[in-house]
Formats: structure tokens, sequence, C-alpha cells
């Protein structure tokens, strides 16, 4: 922390870093970058924007990602970000938009599509270059997208790189260097950079505040959360039962309030039923707008209207809402001081 070298987690692209960062290298003792909230502000909201060089990360709005598998490339993106010394950027490919921020909800002020804003705040003051010097690195191939190897030698001579995750994981893994994930060092590397991008906007805060004071939660000196996800990861493994659920609250000594996330409605009865039958005492909440009982998979909403067999008649899918109420869900839960979900969750 303050003037303190951070500590940094080097591996095979450690010589490419070292020109970026200058810090003591040791290739036999793994180490992690365990960014500050300081260190991360200070890079992603510099005083001078002219004078920055920019990490700008485009998301692939046809790919069929859920929210948090994209606030989980960001994560990894900021952190190469951060050891890249640049300000990351966020935007969709071509300008497209992404399909849980219909364009006509999801805009500023003065009509600039806004995809990340439409549900948390902005990462960056700066806003991206419109000038012919970036470099895009992602895909193998292609007149758009230079190769990754290329990456060592051009990525410091522009002003702005462009990448993208999903086309080049296995490299993009190596850059960013994420320590094992069994480790303490991870959890301790991604808390900061997590607390920063998922920072709800006030709507969405507000509207969480509402939901937890109607349910009672406001009330409670404590709680669990329950997430039992039913549809579209219903085939995976370590899906549990309803019973196992309440067996495994009550194994662990949970909290006797227990906030309850599910896209099956049918999940909150049976929770209760169980509960007081065996006398666990458990007294469940949740939501009032449950999920769909389909699962609003990426699938269904980015064809809600054209692939459905009542595609004639069905309406375009409230996203907008929908992932408001998840959104405002998560918050919930993650207030809780205990959590049970399964592998899907």
């Amino acid at each position: 922390t303050g003037s303190e070298a951070p500590d940094i987690y080097y591996g095979p692209f450690a010589k490419f870093l070292k020109g970026f960062r200058q810090t003591e290298l040791n290739d036999t003792e793994p180490r992690t970058n365990i960014w500050s909230m300081e260190e991360i502000v200070a890079n992603q909201f510099p005083s001078n924007c002219l004078d920055r060089q920019f990490l700008i990360y485009s998301i692939a709005t046809d790919g069929a990602t859920g929210l948090f598998s994209v606030v989980n490339q960001m994560i990894s993106a900021l952190a190469t970000a951060l050891m890249l010394n640049r300000t990351l950027m966020f935007v969709t490919q071509t300008d497209k938009p992404w399909m849980y921020a219909p364009r006509h909800q999801c805009h500023d002020a003065i009509g600039r599509y806004r995809a990340w804003n439409c549900y948390l705040d902005p990462i960056t003051n700066c806003e991206a270059p419109k000038v012919d010097d970036i470099r895009r690195f992602g895909r193998p191939q292609g007149h758009l997208w230079t190769k990754l190897a290329e990456f060592q030698t051009y990525a410091k001579n522009y002003k702005s790189v462009t990448l993208n995750i999903f086309f080049a994981r296995e490299v993009f893994a190596r850059l960013t260097q994420n320590p094992p994930l069994d480790s303490a060092q991870h959890m301790q590397h991604d808390a900061n950079l997590v607390a920063f991008l998922f920072r709800p906007v006030r709507a969405i805060v507000q509207y969480k505040e509402g939901l937890k004071a109607w349910l009672g939660l406001d009330k409670v000196s404590s709680f669990a959360t329950v997430h039992i996800r039913r549809t579209d990861k219903a085939n995976e493994a370590f899906l549990y039962t309803t019973t196992e659920y309440i067996q495994m609250l009550r194994e662990s000594n949970a909290p006797k309030h227990v906030f309850i996330m599910t896209d099956d409605p049918s999940v909150a009865g049976a929770l209760q039923e169980i509960s007081d039958r065996t006398g666990a005492g458990f007294r469940f909440y949740h939501s009032p707008q449950l999920r769909p009982r389909e699962g609003a998979t990426p699938a269904m909403i980015r064809d809600s209207s054209a692939t459905r067999s009542d595609a004639a008649s069905a309406p375009e899918f409230p996203v907008v809402r929908h992932t408001v109420e998840f959104v405002a869900d998560c918050m919930i839960a993650a207030e809780a001081t205990f959590f049970v979900g399964s592998c899907g969750s």
C-alpha cells in the first residue's frame, strides 16, 4: 500500500511485462499483484486522458455469455490494464448493442450508447479515442485483428490496444497471470478488482434497499442465502435436491433467516415445507419477481422473438427489468453471512 511496490505474480510473460512495470523479478517464487483501491482508481480516472494509453476491452455482442461472465472477463482485463499501465475501457464490437443493454434504454444524456453503465457505474472518466492509432489483438486471423504473437512487439507503440479474451483465452490467461483458484492470493488479487467493477448504479441500489425492506431482511441481524438454479444449468454436476440444501444449512449452523435466489417458483414453497416438517426452523424469503421458468439464458434473450415455439406471439423479453432484478438479488445475497449454491450458481 502507499508508496510500496506491489507484489506481482509473474509467469511466462515475465520478460515481456518487465518493460511495462519496473519491479524486481523473482521467477522462482510465484507472487500475486494485489492492487489497492487507490491504485485502481488512479489508473482508471487519470487527471489527463490525453496523455494516457488505453486497453480497450471489446466484448462480442453475439456471444452466448451471461452478465457475470462478462464481469469475470473484465476482472482479467482490468488486471492486465494495471500491469500494462493503461486505462481500461469497455466497448462492444463495432458499437453493436449488448444483449443485456438495448440501445434505446442504455444511453447517456446526449445519446451516446453506454452498455456497461446501464447497470454499473463508469469505470473511467476517459472516452474511447476515435482515431486510427488503435491496434487490435485477439483473433489469430483476420484483417482487423493482429496475431497475439505480435503483441510483445507492437503493444508499446500504440496509444490504444483492443483485446478480446474470448478470441485468445490461453494467451490472455498467461498475460493476466491470476494466482491458483484455491489460494488466498487469488481472493486477495480479485477483491479490489471486483469491488471496483461491480458498483451498481444508484437506481439499482435503491431498488435493492426497497426490496430488502419489503422482505423484512433489513430487520434481522443476519441471514443466509441459497441459490438454486434449475433451468439452463440443470444438467450440470453437483445439483442438489431441496432436502440436501436444508441439510447443508442445518449442518453448517447457518442463520435461520434465508434469502432464496432461484428461477424455479416451486423452490420457495418446497424449502419452507421441508423446514417446517423436519423442525429445522428456517424462514425463507424470496423476491416477488422470480426469474422465468424457462430460464433467462443469453440464447433466450437473443432469440425471444425468433426461435421460441410461440415466436409469433412472444413479446420482446424485458431484459433490462430482469437484469435489474437479478443484480439486486445478487446484492442482497452478497450481504449474507452464509451462502449455499450449486456448481451452476
